[in-house]
């Protein structure tokens, strides 16, 4: 894909956005056993970041990425979207954050 630009950081976590054809993909990474504490700071950031971002976010998922991934992309309010192929022929899920902000 492209670059990454980091958007939001908390102690142990950083979101960044990567914009790609007509996409914009949200990344995290994230401390390995993030803390109930820092899940609570990510949240109420990502909350208001969302709060004043008028397009949709998308993030992929690979089957072989472990249940957590998929727990976090629905804890941040992604929605599953749809099955696709990646360029390495491996399949991927493609979820997306819809704006609030876009009508």
């Amino acid at each position: 894909m492209g670059y990454k630009i980091p958007m939001i950081k908390s102690d142990g976590a950083t979101f960044y956005l990567e914009p790609y054809t007509t996409y914009v993909f949200v990344h995290c990474d994230v401390v390995d056993n993030p803390s109930k504490t820092l899940i609570k700071d990510m949240l109420s950031k990502w909350k208001k970041f969302r709060e004043v971002t008028c397009v949709d976010l998308y993030a992929l998922h690979t089957p072989k990425n472990k249940n957590t991934h998929k727990h976090f992309l629905s804890l941040f309010g992604f929605k599953f979207l749809e099955n696709r192929i990646a360029k390495d022929g491996n399949p991927v899920e493609l979820w997306i954050s819809r704006s609030n902000l876009n009508g």
